[in-house]
């Protein structure tokens, strides 16, 4: 893989220097990192090695090959490393630094850490916020937003002297789903996550679809339509519009609009535990949530038509979801049957790290 031209050699040279002494505390030698470079310009090619969100499991593998993969999550920190049958034998968690230079040493340590203690070179697989913008190969769109309009696929894989397979981390875990978990009978699977955000990823017959703009699945970042008894504020977003899918349906949405209706400032899984445990105010708050995420649902179902979607994230544990979802759908989805099932992910935590492990499966 051609990573650069070489007439831009000079010029990339000249921006590692500068980018290696703004930051303090980097462990990497800029004259090696040079060297390096130049070998991999004269090969045109890298080993690969993949990371990426919560969990892995492992690359169809040639007879007698050693390697494994990794599973890395941007925001969420996990990473597993498996065996050749895809069985988890370790799991790391530290947390990512909020900036990009502190990512970028977050990954790197992680990946050479795993490799010297099992002592093989692995595949990694990168499953993170946003999406790789066609024009700039930079991130766009990512609520991490330090790593927003930062060319992160290109910088790890020059610190990791190779390639690495990169994708959307809601993206990661729909393939994982669709592949063997909650989505695995149907052809079509909408993978969900509702966490810190709200995002999405498409797969059919077990391929990811990104989609001409690399925006496939961003179903938060529509406008959540309007009831007529709505009592829920607009509130802005981090992308600079208002009223977001993801600014009702997030956790940190959910806690925002219950202090505007409560005035009390509780965190999405205080709520649900009140819910859970018969509070009126909390029960009430719920089964309104319920109708937003029916009509944000809704519009997925609309377009897509998938036989499934499943739900991933801290607010996916809410379990007046599953029973309740389908008759609130009904009112939003135009049809006259809504069979599309709304599932519970099967590898929690660990499924989008197992679908970023899983980017180089034949």
């Amino acid at each position: 893989m051609e990573i650069v031209k070489t007439q831009n050699l000079e010029k990339l040279n000249q921006n590692i220097k500068d980018d290696f002494f703004k930051v303090p505390n980097l462990k990497f030698d800029i004259d090696k990192l040079r060297a390096d470079l130049n070998t991999v310009l004269k090969k045109k090619k890298f080993n690969t090695l993949g990371i990426k969100n919560f969990g892995a499991i492992p690359l169809n593998q040639v007879p007698g090959d050693k390697s494994s993969t990794e599973g890395h999550n941007v925001r969420g920190t996990y990473w597993t490393i498996p065996d050749e049958k895809g069985k988890e034998i370790e799991r790391l968690r530290k947390e990512t630094p909020k900036n990009y230079y502190g990512t970028l040493e977050t990954v790197c340590e992680l990946v050479n850490f795993l490799e010297k203690k099992y002592k093989v070179e692995c595949s990694v697989g990168i499953g993170t916020p946003g999406a790789l913008s066609k024009e700039t190969n930079c991130i766009k769109g990512g609520n991490s937003t330090w790593i927003n309009d930062r060319p992160l696929k290109k910088d790890i894989e020059l610190r990791l002297n190779r390639s690495i397979f990169f994708e959307n981390d809601a993206n990661c875990f729909a393939l994982s789903e669709s592949y063997d978990g909650a989505g695995v009978e149907h052809e079509i699977v909408f993978g969900v996550i509702i966490g810190t955000g709200v995002g999405g990823g498409l797969v059919i017959n077990n391929k990811i679809i990104n989609g001409f703009n690399n925006i496939t699945g961003e179903w938060g970042h529509n406008q959540m339509t309007y009831g007529t008894n709505d009592k829920w504020n607009r509130h802005d977003c981090y992308c600079g519009k208002k009223g977001c899918i993801e600014t009702y349906l997030s956790g940190p949405g959910l806690s925002k609009h219950y202090y505007d209706l409560h005035k009390k400032n509780l965190d999405a899984k205080i709520i649900q535990e009140n819910a859970n445990n018969g509070d009126d105010q909390a029960l009430e708050f719920i089964n309104e949530y319920l109708d937003y995420l029916a009509r944000g649902l809704a519009q997925v179902i609309n377009i897509i038509d998938p036989g499934a979607i499943i739900l991933g994230g801290g607010v996916s544990n809410m379990k007046q979801i599953y029973g309740n979802i389908n008759s609130k759908l009904k009112k939003y989805v135009f049809s006259d049957t809504v069979n599309t099932q709304i599932l519970k992910n099967r590898f929690g935590d660990s499924s989008g790290v197992r679908g970023a492990a899983s980017l180089g499966r034949k």
